[in-house]
């Protein structure tokens, strides 16, 4: 799908994108973003779990889960609306729009909105190639594993900022084209499902009625087979071949070789 261009841009003054539309801004994240620090006393909070695949969502849904700590007190809260990383893996795109309240990891980062703008709007932004590419130039550590993107950091890296309306333009666009792509996601797998049913049938045809569809048949005598070509015979595998005992094949294997090594030893 090709988008229309803007009629005008501007220099943005951010690696990330040059060029933005005359009528967006650019902030950096400090201006948009405040970070949070508040913590649970008991952990009985929905605890909130999070991956590239899933995003931030209760952990009790995902199937496969990992161990889970017995208890999340002193773990991170975060609101409805919230945008959450994983300071490890933020340059990874790993960020996350909390869509319920919860505790998280205290080793992730809660960052909470100061302005009108849309978090879920940010969290598609974050994960775009070149905003990883400038996440991952900010971020600190000896060895790669352990790379962190801290908050100082975080707030240094210049965000692009449409106007309010225009998020939600942006954010409507993005949900209908998941939508339409999701649906063909799942005619394609029917599809693919129909199609090793017919494979599976024409296999089946092939191998007990033969290729020529107009050929002579005549009962096999097996109830479960049918009726097969005229020209093809029924046998026992007994017939038509032999069972190789794997035990007795490896005690011969092993005769010969004790043989060998007394020819050899004679030597």
């Amino acid at each position: 799908m090709k988008l229309a261009p803007y009629p005008e841009y501007k220099d943005s003054g951010s690696p990330a994108a040059p060029k933005i539309p005359a009528q967006w801004a650019v902030h950096r994240c400090r201006y948009l973003f405040r970070e949070v620090d508040e913590r649970s006393k008991n952990g009985r909070e929905t605890h909130l779990s999070m991956s590239q695949k899933h995003g931030l969502i209760d952990s009790s849904k995902i199937d496969k889960w990992r161990l889970q700590s017995e208890s999340y007190a002193g773990g991170k809260l975060c609101k409805n609306g919230d945008l959450v990383l994983n300071r490890l893996k933020a340059h990874l795109g790993v960020f996350a729009y909390a869509k319920q309240p919860g505790v998280v990891s205290p080793d992730y980062t809660v960052l909470r909105p100061i302005t009108d703008d849309d978090p879920k709007f940010f969290e598609l932004l974050f994960k775009t190639p070149p905003f990883i590419t400038e996440f991952t130039k900010s971020t600190k550590g000896i060895v790669k594993g352990f790379w962190r993107l801290y908050t100082d950091d975080f707030y240094s890296i210049r965000a692009l900022v449409p106007p309010p309306e225009e998020q939600q333009q942006i954010l409507r666009f993005i949900d209908a084209l998941t939508a339409r792509a999701n649906t063909f996601i799942r005619n394609k797998r029917r599809l693919i499902e129909l199609l090793k049913e017919q494979k599976q049938g024409i296999i089946s045809q092939a191998v007990t009625r033969g290729l020529d569809p107009n050929v002579k048949h005549k009962p096999s005598g097996v109830e479960w087979i049918g009726d097969i070509p005229e020209h093809w015979e029924v046998a026992r595998l007994g017939q038509v071949s032999r069972v190789i005992d794997p035990h007795r094949h490896i005690e011969t294997r092993h005769s010969t070789l004790t043989e060998f090594h007394s020819w050899a030893s004679e030597i």
